[in-house]
């Protein structure tokens, strides 16, 4: 059965993309009939490309064309379909069900939910949308403009909030049982809710001996906790943390951290330089306030036998439940965290592969392989 996946890159690169990409080389050589559509962010340029945008939401002709030549000519049955947002749009969907293919939106975040898509504002965690969708309409949560979050609140309106565009999706898969607990308020029914986990999908590195350096890798933003982390931070010149990211927070990272002697701020690295911080690093620290879905970077730690330390976070404790204490960390709590760092740079190597080998299992591509096949292709 011929299969499309779609895909909405976003400009800046994120997990979303990673998995697009992986799931699609993975399936093609599993030998199922795939093939991949995909559009980019980076054509929204000038003020008219940003305006049209409100538009595109509901109808974007350029994509529909591209969408409707690869149906014919790879004779599609099946759509799934990754990041929408924002050119995909609502008519897309309509047109698939119009010529009876089956639909599957994979939930990626909450944007279905929430305007900001991360449920995260003035540095806290923030459900109010889940009361109604019009307050991220009052507070301008996207692009900070009433404008786009009107837009957007429409765009909700008429998708998660309306039965017949439900209707027309075969099945919404959701990436942790967390993320799926939060959309029982919507009308999805549950026979439509599918659970498929991001998967490991790298070579293994080969670990040197661990540096007195601590790694930060992410987004430089205010949901990355990165700022928080920094408030966190012992003062010892001993206990080194290097941040490899760009984001809007840059300037007042680098501000924050002038005085520090024992904060180096690397910006943006390529993924052979992380590959090489990595392989040297004491530990990878994860600061993130928000609800994050299923980051990559942690399983992918996990995989390489990395020790890893998390801000507390409800979803990360339900993907990992091997996880104990040790490995989380209370982002308000500094004298604790000192420890917390004194205890995953002695943590034994064997202690640590005992922990990680049934996450590895779990998350491995042959689980992946046989979700398509078993809740997809052969539904």
């Amino acid at each position: 059965m011929s299969v499309l996946i779609v895909h909405n890159y976003y400009k800046e690169r994120g997990g979303e993309d990673n998995v697009f990409e992986n799931e699609y080389k993975i399936l093609k050589s599993a030998g199922f009939n795939v093939s991949k559509l995909d559009i980019h962010n980076n054509q929204i340029i000038s003020l008219k490309d940003k305006l049209l945008l409100a538009i595109k939401l509901f109808y974007n002709s350029n994509f529909i064309k591209k969408l409707k030549k690869i149906i014919n000519k790879k004779k599609i049955k099946i759509v799934i379909i990754h990041n929408y947002f924002p050119l995909i749009s609502i008519f897309s969907y309509f047109y698939l069900k119009s010529k009876g293919i089956k639909i599957y939106q994979v939930i990626h975040n909450y944007r279905f939910l929430c305007s900001k898509g991360i449920f995260f504002r003035d540095g806290k965690i923030c459900n109010i949308c889940n009361k109604n969708k019009l307050f991220g309409f009052f507070f301008k949560c996207y692009k900070n403009s009433y404008l786009f979050s009107f837009a957007l609140y429409l765009f909700q309106i008429l998708t998660i909030n309306n039965k017949y565009w439900i209707k027309n999706i075969d099945g919404f898969i959701f990436l942790s049982e967390f993320q799926k607990d939060i959309f029982n308020n919507t009308k999805i029914p549950e026979n439509k809710k599918l659970l498929k986990h991001n998967f490991i999908n790298q070579t293994k590195i080969e670990l040197n001996q661990r540096n007195k350096f601590y790694l930060f890798i992410g987004r430089i933003s205010e949901e990355k906790g990165i700022l928080r982390l920094i408030d966190l931070w012992p003062s010892q010149n001993n206990l080194k943390l290097i941040i490899c990211g760009e984001g809007p927070l840059k300037n007042d990272l680098n501000i924050k951290i002038k005085k520090r002697k024992n904060i180096e701020n690397l910006g943006f690295k390529k993924s052979i330089e992380i590959l090489t911080l990595k392989k040297n690093a004491t530990c990878i620290i994860f600061s993130s306030l928000w609800y994050e879905v299923f980051p990559l970077s942690i399983i992918e730690c996990i995989y390489n036998g990395l020790p890893i330390l998390i801000a507390n976070n409800p979803n990360i404790r339900r993907i990992y439940p091997e996880l104990n204490n040790n490995f989380y960390f209370d982002i308000n709590n500094k004298k604790a965290f000192l420890k917390k760092l004194e205890n995953i740079s002695n943590i034994q190597k064997k202690e640590l592969n005992n922990t990680y080998k049934k996450i590895i299992n779990r998350y491995s591509e042959k689980n992946l392989i046989k979700f398509y096949k078993e809740k997809i292709i052969d539904q």
